[in-house]
C-alpha cells in the first residue's frame, strides 16, 4: 500500500512540492542513518573508501564538504550497500512515479545534509536544483527524506509555491558567467521573487520518515537553525530521472566527468538503460 495520496499528487502538480507523511518506516530510517554515519566516519579518518556497488552515473568526490551551516555528503550512495538496497527495494522509485506521472524511473545522484550545533546555523540560500542540470524535462524531481525530526527551529525546508511553472531556468552563480544562453534569466530574478512582500513561501516541518518531493525548477531553501536546538538535523536528498527526461547539457550545466565523456549519452535523447538502469516501471 502506498503512502502517496491523491492530495499529494494534486499538490505536486499545482504547487510544485508535496510532503508525504510516513513515507519510509523506522527500519529504513535507521539503516540509512547508520550507513551515512559509517561513510562519514571513514571520510573523517581519511580512509580510502572502495565503492560497495557499481555505478556509471556517480562522480566520486565532493564528499564531506562544509556548506551553509552544515556538512554536505555528496555521492555517497555507491559507497554503502544500504543505499543500493533502499534505491532498489524501498518504495522511493514508486513514489516518484506516482507523484510525477513518470512511467519509468531511474536513480541519478544523492546529497546528504547534516546540520548540528557545532556546524553553525546558516540557512541554505534560495536556489533551484535544475538550473545546473545536464538533463531537461519535467520528471526530474528531488526527493528529500527527513532522517531526524525537523521542526520550525531545526532548519526546515521552504519553497516558493508555484515557482516550478516559471518558463525559464535561472542562470546560477555556480555556472560560467562569460556567456549568455537562451532560455535562462539572471539569478537576481529568483532572488526578487522570494523577496517580494506577497511571495507565497511555504515552510515544511517534517517527522523522521517523511518525504518532501519537489519539481526540479522549484525555488527552495532551508531556514536557519535555531542555535539553541541540540542534536543533528539530517536530510537525505536524492534525484531521479523520469520518462520525459532527455540528456541535453549546455554551457551552464554542472560538469560531471563520468557522464560528460560517456559515449552512450546522446544530446537530445533519453538517457539509455545502460547508463541509468530502470528502478521502477509503472504497472
Amino acid at each position: 500500500m502506498t503512502a502517496v495520496t491523491d492530495k499529494n499528487i494534486l499538490e505536486y502538480q499545482e504547487d510544485g512540492a508535496t510532503l508525504v507523511q510516513g513515507a519510509f518506516g523506522s527500519d529504513w530510517i535507521e539503516r540509512l542513518t547508520q550507513a551515512i554515519e559509517e561513510v562519514w566516519a571513514q571520510l573523517d579518518r581519511g580512509e580510502t573508501i572502495e565503492p560497495a556497488w557499481t555505478t556509471k552515473t556517480q562522480n566520486p568526490g565532493m564528499l564531506n564538504t562544509e556548506i551553509y551551516g552544515g556538512v554536505e555528503l555528496r555521492n555517497v550512495a555507491p559507497y554503502h550497500a544500504v543505499f543500493k538496497a533502499w534505491i532498489e527495494h524501498s518504495p522511493a522509485a514508486q513514489y516518484v512515479s506516482e507523484i510525477t506521472g513518470a512511467k519509468d524511473v531511474r536513480f541519478w545522484m544523492d546529497s546528504t545534509f547534516v546540520k548540528a550545533p557545532e556546524t553553525g546555523q546558516d540557512a541554505t540560500p534560495w536556489h533551484t536544483d535544475g538550473s545546473t542540470y545536464p538533463f531537461w524535462g519535467e520528471q526530474l524531481p528531488t526527493m528529500w527524506v527527513a532522517l531526524t525530526d525537523v521542526d520550525e527551529d531545526n532548519a526546515p525546508m521552504v519553497t516558493l509555491t508555484g515557482s516550478h511553472r516559471y518558463p525559464n531556468r535561472f542562470h546560477s552563480g555556480l555556472s560560467r558567467q562569460d556567456i549568455a544562453l537562451d532560455g535562462y534569466v539572471p539569478w537576481q530574478v529568483l532572488l526578487d521573487m522570494v523577496a517580494a512582500d506577497d511571495a507565497p513561501i511555504k515552510t515544511w516541518p517534517a517527522k523522521a520518515g517523511d518525504m518532501l518531493i519537489f519539481h526540479p525548477q522549484m525555488i527552495h531553501a532551508s531556514k536557519a537553525r535555531n542555535p539553541n536546538v541540540q542534536g543533528r538535523r539530517i536530510g537525505f536528498s536524492t534525484r531521479w530521472i523520469g520518462s520525459d527526461a532527455i540528456w541535453q547539457p549546455d554551457a551552464y550545466a554542472a560538469n560531471i566527468p563520468l557522464l560528460m565523456i560517456n559515449p552512450l549519452l546522446k544530446s537530445g535523447e533519453a538517457p539509455p538503460e545502460g547508463v541509468f538502469p530502470e528502478v521502477y516501471r509503472a504497472g
